[in-house]
């Protein structure tokens, strides 16, 4: 039975033989062949009896969790944009409170990750070109969003004794858009800043990454990719 759980990778049902097959050593002390028999019967109806619920019954699916654990994603991630291009602006650049943010944001996203294979192995079983390309559908919204997480991370986790200084229209162009971002959810679209980006582009432009501004010129960077990774997300 072990073997079988193991050769069609069902790891829940090699836990349960496992578990068996251990329960079956103690209390046995006549009877052998009996009690063997017995307890393996037991057993393999058990898994069957399980197998059937799970893959032709009741066949799991996730889509719906998936879909609130990817709109639970997107709300903190756009939040803690926000609030880290806040914290820039004050000249905060290590933050104990972004950084536990950002440890809860990718709890959740290894969450999704699970899920989603869960619901992989769920269509080996029961194959749905209708649930594929829904399951494709989210798969392409969680890499997104891990994308965004991961430029996110870097404008949280700088270097020790960070220190960048913007000037005013940059400034401004980070305030327009963040607000932006902030407001997705909300408002359940993009609104571009195209002034604003046109602003940290022209900033990056003159700024050569070798001198002071090296830093300064990556975080900027990092916040024009979030800013694509959304424009492709939002294009019409």
């Amino acid at each position: 039975t072990i073997l079988i759980c193991t050769k069609l990778n069902l790891q829940v049902g090699t836990t349960v033989a496992v578990l068996t097959s251990v329960a079956m050593i103690p209390g046995i002390h006549e009877a052998y062949v009996f009690n063997f028999f017995s307890r393996l019967l037991t057993a393999l109806i058990g898994l069957v009896t399980a197998g059937l619920v799970n893959f032709i019954i009741l066949p799991p699916k996730s889509y719906h969790q998936l879909e609130e654990q990817l709109a639970l994603t997107e709300k903190k991630m756009y939040r803690l944009f926000y609030e880290r291009c806040n914290e820039l602006l004050l000249g905060k650049f290590s933050s104990e409170k972004t950084s536990k943010e950002l440890s809860k944001l990718n709890i959740i996203a290894q969450k999704v990750e699970t899920l989603m294979s869960y619901q992989r192995d769920e269509l080996h079983y029961h194959k749905n070109e209708d649930n594929w390309k829904l399951l494709n559908r989210l798969t392409n919204r969680a890499y997104n969003n891990r994308l965004f997480i991961s430029h996110l991370s870097n404008i949280i986790n700088l270097p020790k004794h960070t220190s960048i200084a913007f000037d005013a229209n940059e400034k401004i162009a980070l305030i327009n858009i963040s607000n932006s971002i902030n407001d997705i959810i909300q408002k359940g679209s993009f609104a571009r800043q195209k002034k604003s980006i046109a602003t940290l582009k022209s900033s990056v432009k003159q700024m050569d990454e070798f001198d002071q501004n090296q830093m300064k010129s990556t975080l900027i960077y990092e916040i024009l990719l979030i800013y694509k990774i959304l424009d492709s997300r939002y294009a019409k």
